[in-house]
């Protein structure tokens, strides 16, 4: 839409000067203007939603991350084995009475 703008506006100031129509020549004038604020309009939307992206893609990130360290995520998706080396490697005591889901708990506040 905004080419068609540019070449009316380009058309219209070159009948101005030919005409010696300055009016016409306004005219074309505005509506190169015209083409390229729809232009620079149309460039700075597509810059702010790839923004937007980037900022839904680390929400995302964000959001998982959180979930990772969760206690009930832990527990979840890890055997009662792996937390037990975790809790070793984090040097928490008494690991081997707790429960998966109290590994897990302990292994979250050890962080």
């Amino acid at each position: 839409m905004s080419l068609g703008d540019k070449i009316s506006g380009r058309v219209k100031k070159a009948a101005g000067d030919l005409l010696g129509d300055e009016d016409l020549h306004r005219q074309g004038s505005q509506e190169e203007h015209k083409s390229e604020a729809k232009d620079s309009l149309a460039q700075e939307e597509a810059k702010l939603e790839r923004q937007r992206e980037q900022v839904d893609r680390k929400a995302e990130e964000v959001s998982a991350l959180e979930g990772d360290t969760s206690a009930a995520h832990l527990a979840e998706s890890h055997s009662r084995e792996e937390l037990e080396e975790q809790a070793r490697a984090l040097d928490i005591e008494g690991r081997s009475t707790m429960t998966k889901e109290e590994l897990a708990q302990a292994i979250r506040a050890a962080r």
